[in-house]
């Protein structure tokens, strides 16, 4: 058989089928009205944001150490101040609540990114004039060059600016933790009750040469206020004060209760004191300070700061005392005192309790004001952009959806197409060398066997994504695990999985300062969000991978059973669609997954506010860093492992039906649509039956010829818009088989068509001419 094809007239759909009132897109019917909806969303979204921003720079107080640049905007002001737990809380629920407005702005986005890429029938007959083919229901980088310029600018302007969105959203709310230093006091009992003692002496003995006014605060403390002071046995006293994991954000200064180490438990020598020469008596033995700031807490994990992770401990365990003549040995938890000047039975003495103070730390949450602006600013873009996207768009109906397609090319066949219904993805994907360059295949009409063809491909979902597809998104998913994982091992050799918390705890390590430049904000910024960045651009590759395979899967469905199309604008049986091409089945779990990892990460990397209340006395400072969790690390790493894992498992299911493969080609559905009509319900003639449906027609042959009888049409509409089944189509009606011989025909058709599977070895081409 003989078909003549050639280049179908540069209509626009919009003039081949019945339109709504010329101002219908005010009413917000298709997919402007799901648009719509999500417009409104990520409005709500940002008026919530910027009335967030507004709270907290004209209604809130401003932190200490702030910087103003006295607008007030680039301050940091205090969310919540109080309890370190309950701020520990606090950040928790804030970091959700913003990774889930971040995870539906970036749907919204691409809801609107997806729309902006979906060909018009005008763009998708020029593409196949040209022997190419674009892709249907799909975010796809070959369409990006083949619709309107307005429609680039507006999807690069989108993607543009999701980048700095995900690098500064976490970071615009923090948690500022506190840390002070503390005293230790090794005194006999009457120390605690106002007994006498004598700074100067004391500092002789132990070489410090600090002033002991703190020193008289604190023994006044115990005196008048007991109830700050909590009792505690000294194998715990040791154990919380000697833990440098943790910082002192619960107790301050403490105590340490000593008595004579002798079997004797009347021996009373040395209970209210000691002299030297009897020239004065002390109560007090020992008193030293020891860090447990921000500086110490930084500083310990780098090598000139080791120093300090030894004297911030006390105990012949970790490090002796050898800066006065009295050394504490925890493991009996005992006390020399090495100067001769004593008498001998001074010389050995044992902790027996020890007197903590109670100290709340001034634990806040904190809002970064100069980075919430940000993020408003690029909220209120985005909206614009959408915005845009909607009131702008063209009269013309993008084919959105694999519906909106079939029933395009069913009412107006592509002859581009015509007598290629066997014909798969790989035949029209398939390329040929000419004079040295890759060229596209030219696309010949032709029957052929069915289940017999050199390019038939598995039915295996895996094999629905181009091998393209497949490579780029795993290189980006897969780059990102590996270093992923580089990351797990560095954490995890520098903090061990026990000594690490889960979230924004004080525990968590401090990235080293000589591994990277942490001196500016920016820096952190960018370090702290960059895997936000790297998540969101893997989750647009994953979303992808789920949107072609689903994509697949309903296409497939069309052989298997009667239904209707899914369209953006419903008409008759079909059906109306908010979604572009996930089912909500699929679309939120993988939003929920897209957020807990978002969230997650969030609590992996961060940024840390560390404020010191130095001894003695009160004078604070404040440093900002990059804090890590190793625990929280190995978590979101194995999470993100089994979630990569999913599309290659649905890959493995075999695609139902037998369809030819697809891959949301245009030209594969194009191919699948040249209908035969039914007679139109209302009874109208079909006498146009009689004659060829594609017949051979001129660049210039008129639209009437190209539509033929008004009743052919009206059939082809009524069968578009009600139920419909892929595969053998006859026309159902008495002397309208075919002939034995000659091929059939493969095609969308109507229950009363009759509409059955293809045979294997069976031949089958374009519409036959009865």
């Amino acid at each position: 058989m003989d078909f003549n094809v050639t280049a179908p007239l540069d209509v626009d759909e919009s003039s081949r089928r019945p339109q709504p009132p010329r101002q219908s897109w005010r009413k917000l019917v298709g997919w402007r009205r799901a648009a719509a909806y999500l417009l409104a969303f990520t409005l709500i979204l940002t008026l919530l944001i910027l009335s967030c921003l507004f709270v907290s720079v004209y209604g809130l107080a401003e932190s200490p150490g702030a910087i103003s640049d006295g607008s007030g905007a680039s301050t940091t002001t205090i969310l919540f101040e109080g309890d370190c737990k309950a701020s520990t809380q606090y950040n928790f629920w804030a970091h959700l609540v913003i990774n889930f407005v971040a995870s539906g702005i970036l749907a919204s986005s691409n809801f609107f990114m997806q729309a902006l890429v979906a060909p018009t029938r005008a763009e998708v007959d020029r593409a196949h004039a040209k022997g190419k083919a674009l892709e249907i229901g799909v975010q796809s980088w070959r369409n990006l060059f083949h619709v309107a310029l307005r429609n680039k600018i507006l999807w690069v302007a989108l993607s543009l600016s999701t980048i700095p969105l995900h690098l500064t959203l976490n970071s615009a709310v923090l948690e500022s933790r506190a840390s002070t230093d503390f005293l230790l006091m090794m005194a006999s009992e009457p120390y605690l009750t106002g007994a006498p003692w004598n700074g100067t002496v004391a500092s002789l003995l132990q070489k410090d040469s600090s002033s002991p006014p703190r020193l008289r605060q604190i023994q006044k403390s115990l005196v008048e206020e007991p109830a700050r002071w909590e009792r505690m046995n000294i194998e715990d006293c040791y154990a919380r004060y000697n833990d440098l994991s943790r910082s002192m954000s619960e107790r301050r200064d403490v105590v340490m209760v000593l008595r004579l180490d002798t079997s004797d438990s009347s021996n009373s020598i040395g209970t209210y004191g000691w002299s030297v020469n009897g020239t004065a008596e002390n109560s007090l033995w020992y008193f030293r300070g020891y860090q447990r700031t921000d500086y110490w807490i930084y500083q310990s994990l780098t090598p000139q700061g080791a120093w300090q992770r030894k004297s911030s401990r006390f105990g012949r365990d970790e490090a002796r005392e050898t800066n006065g003549d009295i050394e504490f040995d925890a493991s009996a938890y005992t006390v020399q005192n090495k100067a001769s000047k004593y008498p001998p039975e001074l010389h050995n003495m044992k902790a027996e309790y020890c007197m903590s103070e109670l100290w709340t730390a001034p634990c806040r949450v904190e809002v970064d004001n100069a980075l919430l602006t940000t993020v408003t600013i690029l909220c209120v873009a985005k909206c614009i952009l959408c915005i845009i996207v909607l009131v702008t768009a063209p009269r013309s109906t993008p084919l959105i959806t694999p519906g909106d397609a079939i029933e395009s090319f069913i009412t107006q066949p592509d002859p581009s197409t015509a007598g290629m219904c066997t014909f798969n993805c790989g035949d029209f994907d398939q390329k040929q060398r000419q004079w040295g360059e890759v060229a596209a295949f030219r696309w010949v009409p032709g029957a052929r066997p069915w289940g017999q063809t050199k390019l038939k491909i598995s039915r295996r979902s895996i094999f629905s994504v181009p091998k393209g597809i497949w490579v780029w998104s795993y290189l980006l998913i897969g780059g990102s695990l590996i270093t992923a994982s580089v990351f797990v091992g560095i954490s995890m050799r520098e903090q061990s999985i026990h000594e690490s918390d889960f979230g924004h705890a004080p525990t968590n390590a401090q990235m080293q300062q000589h591994h990277v430049n942490l001196a500016s904000t920016t820096n952190q910024v960018v370090l702290a969000n960059t895997p936000q960045l790297i998540l969101s651009m893997c989750y647009f590759a994953y979303n992808g991978l789920f949107t072609r395979i689903l994509s697949e899967w309903e296409w497939a469905r069309f052989s298997t059973a009667y239904t209707t199309l899914r369209v953006t604008h419903r008409k008759g049986q079909q059906r109306s669609t908010y979604r572009l091409q996930l089912p909500y089945r699929w679309s939120l779990p993988l939003l929920a997954v897209s957020a807990l990892l978002h969230w997650l990460y969030s609590n992996s990397l961060y940024i840390t506010i560390f404020e010191g209340f130095h001894w003695p006395g009160d004078n604070f400072s404040l440093n900002r860093g990059l804090a890590y969790s190793s625990k929280s690390i190995l978590i979101s790493f194995v999470i993100s492992i089994s979630v990569a894992i999913a599309p290659l498992i649905l890959g493995s299911v075999k695609i139902p039906g037998n369809m030819p493969m697809a891959r949301n080609s245009s030209a594969v559905i194009s191919a699948a649509c040249h209908a035969v009509p039914i007679p139109p319900s209302h009874g109208a003639s079909f006498d146009a039956l009689d004659k060829p449906l594609l017949q051979a027609r001129s660049p210039v042959a008129s639209d009437t010829e190209y539509k033929g009888a008004s009743g052919e049409q009206d059939g082809l509409w009524e069968m578009a818009t009600g139920l419909l089944r892929w595969g053998v189509v006859s026309p159902g009606w008495p002397g309208r088989v075919y002939s034995d011989g000659e091929p059939g025909h493969l095609a969308f058709g109507s229950p009363q068509q009759d509409v059955q599977d293809p045979v294997y070895g069976s031949f089958y081409a374009g519409k036959k001419d009865i």
